[in-house]
């Protein structure tokens, strides 16, 4: 990484303060705690301390390989943060995936999980991991189907002592268009369909299984209001 100007990072930061304002309002009337963590996809490191220095300490990144180039440099400036993995994981790039990053969000298949929990034992650690729903079941995108939630996560909660299944992460159903009142009725009912089914398997899995991820820049506020406890927003963060 060039050399960070700080004047620049901290024009950053007052953006992100600003950017992130109305995010943290809808977080501050939830019901329930929610974590936000800023997608960092398409910003490069100077931005994502900018983040972290305007409080944002949980960095969510899609794409293995650069988010560990990124975010490797950020901890090189002394910054401290969580390491998020939103994004499907290759399994020719899981074994990088554990010490790199400290929460995994996307897990749906059992060779990715026996690969991820084979490293994090050779690293000494025990990874968090949410499990993705295909909630709207839809044939082209990743994640479990819902009626198979229950019998893969407890799978890997019983198998691979090296993973915490901390949670379920879904991506509802997009329409073409914009944000609008169907859509929000769309969504809203995805949510709705993730919070039940969230709370089946909460007594299941025990108190650790506390993470309902859900929710992005357009609908963080119907995901939160529908009871998620964490939300993932990149683009409204960046915006200049």
């Amino acid at each position: 990484m060039e050399a960070l100007d700080p004047a620049e990072v901290a024009r950053k930061a007052d953006v992100l303060r600003r950017n992130a304002a109305p995010v943290l309002e809808a977080i501050a009337r939830a019901a329930q705690p929610v974590r936000l963590v800023a997608i960092t996809k398409y910003v490069d490191a100077s931005w994502c301390c900018a983040a972290v220095d305007a409080g944002l300490a949980e960095l969510g990144e899609n794409r293995i390989l650069e988010g560990l180039e990124k975010y490797r440099a950020v901890r090189a400036t002394g910054r401290s943060f969580t390491a998020h993995l939103v994004g499907p994981i290759q399994s020719n790039k899981a074994r990088k995936v554990p010490g790199g990053y400290h929460f995994v969000q996307a897990l749906d298949r059992v060779k990715i999980a026996r690969i991820l929990d084979g490293r994090a034992g050779e690293l000494g650690l025990r990874l968090p991991v949410l499990v993705e729903v295909n909630i709207d079941e839809e044939p082209q995108k990743a994640g479990v189907a819902p009626g198979e939630v229950a019998a893969f996560a407890a799978q890997v909660a019983a198998q691979f002592p090296h993973l915490a299944v901390r949670g379920l992460m879904c991506i509802p159903e997009w329409p073409a268009g914009e944000a609008d009142a169907e859509y929000e009725r769309r969504a809203r009912a995805s949510f709705q369909r993730m919070k039940r089914l969230f709370d089946t398997l909460q007594p299941q899995l025990g108190a650790e299984f506390d993470t309902l991820s859900m929710g992005m820049s357009a609908d963080y506020q119907w995901a939160i209001e529908e009871g998620a406890t964490m939300v993932r927003v990149g683009r409204l963060l960046w915006a200049e």
